[in-house]
């Protein structure tokens, strides 16, 4: 078949719903192996959307959550759920559960990193405390239980908290990707909007203040595959859109932005989103703003590097990176 027909069946089928058959066996094949190939997994997350029914497996071993041997998996997550359980019951014990589920599962992550302090209202306000929370609000929109949750969550905070305080690097991979429009640009950094959005908690927070849950997933697989980097794209896609740039360079504040860009209808930040991944995977699918991943010396290398440190996402860079090459941005 034709490439350009097989792209229009593929485009076609993914409108009428049945998308990512071919995909989904591909994904199959990748999660049958023993042990689990964590650099084809990362792979087909940064190249492809996996399929819902996987996304909670997928998450959770590239994670580091899960491990890679298929047989080990039910006893390691039996482990981590007793564990959540035993946080739970101690909480409950001590009266500090409420009827709200997110801030149970906020007053459980603060238990298990040993942070729990006494006045719990007042840490509940911090703002670590605020973005945690905020991610685990999207994530009980897309993953069915609690425990998956409060685990993912744990692990997505800590990825993206290291990397969003990378503020210069952030700020240069930004402005490149809006060099071609020296208006905006130069609007976002006399105004000082630039330096508000970098500082914000919205890259902490992985744009779950912008963007639906249905379309954090689709985001979230890229990001978990390992890349940091798919944020900032798509927050340049946000701000060159057609429909957004005239409030841009109106607007004086981060705040003021932000508002707006969460008040868009799922349909107007698909569509953004969706411009922001095709720039990003021209580009190359770059992972980290201002760094480049060591290569390893042979893919076996990769392989045997991912099994042996039960790889988070912060740790996937240093796999062979074929991937996340720094290019000059052309846009």
């Amino acid at each position: 078949m034709p490439n350009s027909e097989r792209n229009f069946r593929s485009h076609y089928d993914e409108k009428v719903g049945f998308r990512g058959v071919e995909e989904k066996k591909s994904l199959d094949l990748i999660l049958a192996d023993v042990p689990v190939d964590l650099e084809k997994l990362q792979n087909f997350c940064l190249r492809l959307a996996v399929p819902g029914i996987n996304r909670s497996t997928v998450w959770r071993i590239l994670l580091g959550i899960l491990p890679v041997y298929t047989t080990s998996q039910e006893n390691v997550w039996k482990c981590r759920s007793t564990q959540i359980e035993d946080l739970q019951r101690g909480l409950k014990v001590t009266r500090k559960l409420g009827t709200d589920t997110i801030t149970n599962l906020t007053l459980i992550w603060l238990l298990n990193t040993n942070r729990l302090k006494y006045d719990v209202l007042g840490q509940l306000a911090e703002p670590e405390c605020k973005d945690f929370a905020m991610i685990c609000g999207a994530l009980a929109q897309i993953l069915e239980h609690d425990t998956e949750v409060i685990w993912v969550g744990m692990k997505l905070h800590e990825f993206l908290k290291k990397h969003a305080a990378d503020r210069k690097s952030i700020k240069e991979c930004l402005l490149k990707l809006l060099m071609e429009d020296d208006q905006l640009a130069e609007h976002l950094e006399s105004t000082g909007i630039l330096d508000e959005l970098v500082a914000s908690p919205v890259l902490s927070c992985g744009l779950a203040p912008i963007l639906s849950p249905a379309l954090l997933s689709r985001l979230w697989d890229k990001v978990i595959g390992g890349s940091f980097k798919v944020m900032l794209y798509t927050l340049a896609a946000f701000l060159v859109s057609d429909r957004i740039k005239p409030v841009v360079i109106q607007v004086s504040s981060w705040a003021e932005l932000l508002q707006f860009l969460s008040s868009m209808t799922e349909v107007e930040q698909e569509n953004v989103l969706s411009h922001g991944i095709d720039v990003w995977e021209v580009d190359g699918c770059p992972l980290i703003p201002g760094t480049l991943a060591p290569h390893l010396p042979t893919n076996q290398g990769a392989h045997n590097a991912a099994e042996s440190t039960s790889i988070a996402p912060d740790e996937l860079s240093t796999i062979d990176h074929r991937l996340s090459r720094e290019i000059n941005i052309i846009m």
